[in-house]
């Protein structure tokens, strides 16, 4: 259990790692603005949805290590 919940941990922080940069450059060059990355606050529905996507991250982590991690 403890080696699956590093795992998940692990997978989560390199998969967000990888998501933010991704997200802020979808967002900079959909203004037409690909400046940089910048962390901002939002509006409610805004700050709902980057929730839900951490909570879909996590789920994925959970469960891609459990492929990976045999009992």
């Amino acid at each position: 259990m403890l080696k699956r919940s590093l795992a998940a941990a692990v997978i989560f922080f390199v998969s967000l790692l990888m998501l933010l940069p991704l997200i802020g450059i979808y967002r900079d060059i959909s203004k037409g603005r690909a400046t940089g990355i910048a962390f901002v606050a939002g509006s409610a529905g805004e700050n709902t949805f980057r929730i839900g996507i951490l909570i879909v991250l996590a789920a994925f982590s959970y469960w891609l290590s459990g492929k990976l991690i045999r009992p």
